[in-house]
């Protein structure tokens, strides 16, 4: 399977709602510190919620695609995440949620424009800030 090789992490509510969020770090960085920073699980307690992890081959940056190369490593990668998730946990497909942020903002982009026969139940961006 695509999506194996990388270090996830899953919460797993105690009384699911059927919901998936897929969480998707910024360039660089990584599923634990992304997952500390966002505490979606005060929000979302009835949600699986999957932090997914970019390649550390290529430094924790999504390939989304332009400067990132063609996007398909982690789109295929993402995409047989979802399938997976639905098919082994109790998930609705119409209740698959996806959040990015900054380099995992367009990642999660890509992920929604190129899986067309999937419908994602919403779809967040959250931009980085630059420090000069």
């Amino acid at each position: 399977m695509e999506f194996q090789g990388r270090t996830n992490i899953l919460v797993i509510p105690k009384t699911p709602d059927g919901s998936l969020i897929i969480a998707l770090h910024g360039g660089t960085g990584a599923p634990a510190s992304f997952q500390s920073q966002m505490m979606l699980v005060d929000t979302f307690v009835n949600s699986h919620i999957l932090y997914a992890a970019a390649d550390d081959d290529n430094n924790n940056v999504w390939r989304a695609g332009g400067i990132y190369g063609d996007g398909l490593e982690d789109y295929n990668y993402l995409s047989d995440l979802i399938d997976h998730m639905i098919f082994n946990y109790p998930i609705y497909a119409s209740q698959v949620h996806t959040l990015g942020h900054s380099n995992g903002c367009m990642m999660n982009y890509r992920l929604v424009n190129k899986k067309t026969s999937f419908k994602f139940a919403s779809v967040t961006g959250i931009s980085g800030s630059f420090l000069a």
